[in-house]
Order: C-alpha cells, then structure tokens, then sequence
C-alpha cells in the first residue's frame, strides 16, 4: 500500500488548497477558479463527513452514553458536540469562501489584473 498523502483524496484537496492560496496571493484569476471548486469539494466532503460521522461514531456514542453513568457520559456528551460542531464548522467555512470568491469587486480586481502586462 502506498502511502504517499498527496494520492489520498484529501492530500490532493490540500495541494488544491495551497495552489489556490497562491493563485490569490499573485492575484491571479485560476487562483479563484481554484479556490471556488476547492469550496465545493469542502462542502460535499463536509456534508459527507456529517453523514458517515452520525451513522458510524455518533449512533454507538448515543448507546454508550445511555448506559455510562458519571464522567463518562459527560466525555461522551462532549464527543458529540464536537463531531457535530466540526463538521457544521467545515461546512460554515467552505460557504464563507464560495460568497467571498464569487463577490463582483473581488472579480473585477482579479480580472484587471490579469488583463494588465
């Protein structure tokens, strides 16, 4: 098995990531096209992610926590609201970036730049 990250699904989403943040950085335009698909990749991984998290961590974290008594129901209470809240985080920031990418000044501003020399 190779185990090489940038082969992985997310080790490619993060060298999209980093290209994406170099293509601004430059004020280039693919830098937007770049960063906007990498947005979606991030919100069908998020979603994804919450759905896969619900049914195969969460479901047996709910009967754990049902017959736990103590601390250790409150450790399982704090381990769902962190699953639920990472992935709504995930989720909350790849729509932030596909509102920002898609506003008309920052458009313009990558558009001009490549337009000029």
């Amino acid at each position: 098995m190779d185990q090489n990250p940038s082969r992985s699904p997310g080790g490619r989403a993060s060298l999209a990531w980093l290209g994406a943040g170099v293509g601004l950085l430059l004020a280039k335009a693919w830098g937007r096209t770049l960063s906007i698909g990498s947005a979606w990749y991030a919100m069908v991984s998020a979603v994804v992610g919450m759905i896969v998290n619900r049914a195969y961590v969460l479901q047996p974290m709910f009967a754990a926590m049902k017959a736990a008594r103590g601390p250790a129901a409150m450790g399982a209470v704090g381990r769902v609201i962190g699953g639920l809240l990472g992935g709504l985080f995930a989720l909350i920031h790849a729509i932030k970036l596909l509102i920002f990418m898609n506003r008309t000044a920052l458009r313009a501003t990558l558009t001009s730049r490549e337009a000029t020399p």
